[in-house]
């Protein structure tokens, strides 16, 4: 701050790193290594002050990513799209997977054992186990949850409608 020369601490992944630096004020940037964001709620403050002889101390927590790609089979005709998946980790928001009419989707999401949930599109159900349990998305890597589905008939086909009084 104030013009002086920026002190970059280079950090690996896991684990931590120290520089001495002269007494004053720093602002604080970060940015994670590849494959990695920081977790909800670690934000570096935007400065620090270092004070004679004590150590200043900033804690960050990362997450590791991989990709979840969504593959789906039986898309037949011109559909607007190919439908969305959700995929829902234990204390983690879901997570909306658009599909493309080509059957294929992905997101970058952290680390874990994941249950992935597939809404087709109109016009079509799901002919495979669905949702998939267990999709376990490695680090830096494409893994993979696949779906099929059946064409909806345009015969062979009625209407259930419900009436609810109370």
């Amino acid at each position: 701050v104030g013009g002086g020369p920026n002190v970059t601490v280079d950090i690996p992944a896991s684990g931590d790193q120290s520089r001495t630096v002269p007494v004053g004020i720093y602002n604080v940037s970060y940015n994670p290594p590849g494959n990695h964001r920081l977790a909800s709620g670690s934000t570096p403050p935007t400065t620090v002050t270092i004070s004679e002889g004590e150590t200043t101390t900033v804690g960050l927590t990362l997450e590791a990513l991989g990709t979840l790609q969504v593959n789906v089979t039986g898309l037949t005709g011109s559909p607007a799209n190919g439908g969305n998946a959700s995929a829902q980790r234990t204390g983690v928001a879901p997570v909306t997977i658009p599909v493309s009419s080509a059957g294929s989707g992905a997101a970058i999401i952290p680390i874990g054992a994941y249950a992935v949930t597939y809404t087709p599109p109109t016009g079509f159900n799901t002919a495979t186990t669905n949702p998939l349990p267990g999709v376990d998305v490695a680090y830096a890597t494409a893994s993979p949850a696949s779906f099929g589905v059946t064409a909806v008939s345009s015969t062979n086909v009625g209407t259930i409608h419900v009436t609810i009084t109370g």
